[in-house]
């Protein structure tokens, strides 16, 4: 943490956000905070899990299949309470 040395009991969770890991001026220079989306090493180097139709850079969202469930589980459920509402039988 700023440069200094940290150390934690065995077994503590240490979270790292992912939006700070992106602006480490090494990787990214003094250009870090502007937006450049033809900045060298972009592509290789993202830590973001940007994944689309299943294509990804190697980063899969490892909540993907939990979140995707959950959603179906919620519009299941709105669908449900809206034909009650309505009266239309399931």
């Amino acid at each position: 943490v700023a440069g200094s040395d940290r150390t934690f009991p065995a077994g503590t969770v240490v979270n790292v956000p992912m939006a700070l890991a992106m602006m480490d001026a090494k990787k990214w220079g003094d250009t870090r905070y502007e937006f450049n989306p033809q900045r060298e090493g972009l592509r290789e180097n993202i830590m973001t899990f940007n994944e689309v139709g299943g294509r990804h850079a190697g980063r899969s969202c490892p909540g993907k299949s939990s979140s995707l469930t959950m959603l179906i589980d919620v519009l299941r459920e709105v669908g449900r309470a809206r034909r009650r509402v309505l009266g239309i039988a399931p």
